[in-house]
């Protein structure tokens, strides 16, 4: 099973890498690393909604679970809507950086990076939304 910071994850890995390898990497590279990256984070975000169906994952990070009713960390419910709402923003950036690849000769990776660090904290936004149908922060 996929760790739900996973998403959240790669998509910024992906960025520093390409930032860090700005002048150094052709755009046609560019396109497939991040092209790449989107689809394997929504390859993820499909695996953690299938994981997900007969009951929330929930993943507390630091370790930081509830004590007596009260959450003092900040914690992941993956819920099937959430991992199908991260997978559609995985398709539609992967959409978007081959329908925009011949556009971009000029920049560099600049572009690249600038999409994936916006899907990053858009899958974590999607996967960490509380869900209300479950008691997931009574234990």
């Amino acid at each position: 099973m996929w760790s739900p910071p996973i998403p959240v994850v790669l998509p910024l890995v992906a960025a520093a890498v390409l930032a860090a390898l700005n002048r150094r990497i052709e755009g046609g590279w560019a396109t497939a690393v991040a092209f790449l990256t989107a689809a394997a984070t929504g390859g993820v975000c499909l695996s953690l909604g299938t994981f997900a169906r007969l009951d929330p994952l929930v993943y507390w990070f630091g370790c930081w679970a509830p004590r007596r009713g009260a959450a003092l960390g900040i914690g992941f419910v993956v819920d099937v809507p959430g991992a199908g709402l991260a997978m559609l923003a995985c398709l539609l950036m992967a959409a978007a950086l081959l329908v925009s690849a011949r556009y971009f000769d000029t920049v560099g990776t600049v572009y690249h990076v600038l999409m994936l660090v916006f899907l990053g904290p858009y899958a974590g936004s999607a996967l960490g939304a509380t869900c209300s149908t479950c008691s997931c922060f009574s234990s």
